[in-house]
């Protein structure tokens, strides 16, 4: 807890001693995961880029240096035997053991249903989940199986299209789709019934036509969701973003522009002891892009919002795409590149004088 704070009030100082490493100058990095001393970046268009912590060393993987014959990927997942890559056309597999990549097709969906969109892998069960354009998959490590589930609430279609995942110390599945957020109880797949939550059928306070979730968060007392925005001209209420806390009594808070929050979209979110790291956007509805608008530190118990630009902290862009905390070092995905903040107890003397 210690170790935060000093990170916190490192990240709420105007100005900035030590300026973040930033590597990959134009890589779109869409998200960061880790694997015992290595962190892996997923990149739309530069495949897998690799750090090894006790090397301090830099290594990638792509269409030009190995059998994986896509590098616009959207999601990334790995463990000591397999790295699992999602693209539009399927599901990409490395055997750690022989380095040999393969492509895993899935007939149900169609081709909308190749598309993969989130990877999970819950290292305590052995499973990987998959969320597909169309679909819900789950392979199981020990049995060597493929389960898929449809997730179709009544005749929502949009309950089946899934948008990323979360699972909780409970062994609870959260799945975002575009209509809403799925909660499933991992150990009672047979039996259990599984739960949604929307506008629709929820108290959640929502003003857009479609409830699109992009990331999910938790703590030890709450849920965080972020919604996407995309509006236009035509639409403005099509899908109007936002970010929510869902507690455990089941109610829904908003924190939106109105509440402070630069824009309304979410791309990434990070718990840090007392405060949520957001990265957020601004929808613009004329030329129909996202306006990046940096991070926003929000204190779970007050509210109170303080807003770091990529100018201020040193990042090569606004659109912070994802995050990870190491233990050590902060890493930001961004639409341009890696940023990495490593804290010292001598830089953090030094910050403090």
């Amino acid at each position: 807890m210690k170790r935060i704070s000093l990170i916190l009030i490192f990240l709420c100082g105007l100005t900035f001693a030590q300026r973040p490493n930033n590597y990959f100058q134009g890589a779109q990095v869409v998200q960061i995961v880790s694997h015992n001393d290595e962190i892996w970046f997923c990149t739309y268009g530069r495949g897998i880029l690799r750090f090894n912590k006790t090397t301090e060393s830099w290594s990638q993987i792509n269409s030009t240096n190995s059998g994986l014959k896509d590098d616009r990927l959207y999601c990334l997942a790995v463990d000591d035997d397999y790295v699992w890559a999602g693209t539009s056309e399927g599901l990409w597999i490395q055997n750690r053991s022989t380095n040999q990549w393969s492509l895993k097709k899935f007939s149900k969906g169609g081709q909308f249903g190749l598309w993969i969109r989130t990877l999970l892998f819950d290292e305590k069960s052995k499973v990987l989940w998959v969320g597909r354009f169309k679909f819900l998959s789950r392979f199981d490590k020990r049995t060597n199986s493929w389960s898929d589930f449809d997730l179709t609430v009544g005749k929502d279609e949009q309950s089946n299209s899934i948008t990323t995942l979360w699972i909780d110390s409970k062994s609870n599945l959260w799945v975002g789709s575009e209509s809403g957020l799925h909660k499933i109880n991992t150990q009672q797949l047979g039996s259990s019934r599984f739960e949604f939550f929307s506008p629709t059928n929820s108290n959640i306070k929502y003003d857009g036509d479609q409830f699109s979730i992009s990331v999910i968060k938790n703590d030890s007392k709450n849920l965080w969701v972020g919604i996407s925005e995309f509006i236009t001209p035509e639409r403005p209420r099509f899908i109007t973003g936002g970010l929510y806390n869902f507690d455990s009594k089941k109610n829904w808070r908003r924190i939106d522009i109105q509440s402070g929050l630069p824009g309304n979209g979410i791309y990434s979110i990070s718990s840090f002891g007392s405060y949520l790291i957001v990265g957020v956007y601004d929808f613009i509805p004329h030329n129909k892009e996202q306006e990046g608008k940096g991070l926003v530190l929000i204190h779970k118990g007050t509210g109170e919002m303080i807003r770091l630009t990529a100018k201020q902290v040193g990042f090569t862009n606004d659109k912070i795409l994802s995050m990870y905390f190491d233990g050590e070092s902060i890493w930001f995905g961004t639409y341009s590149g890696i940023s990495r903040l490593k804290f010292t107890n001598d830089f953090i003397f030094n910050f403090k004088k």
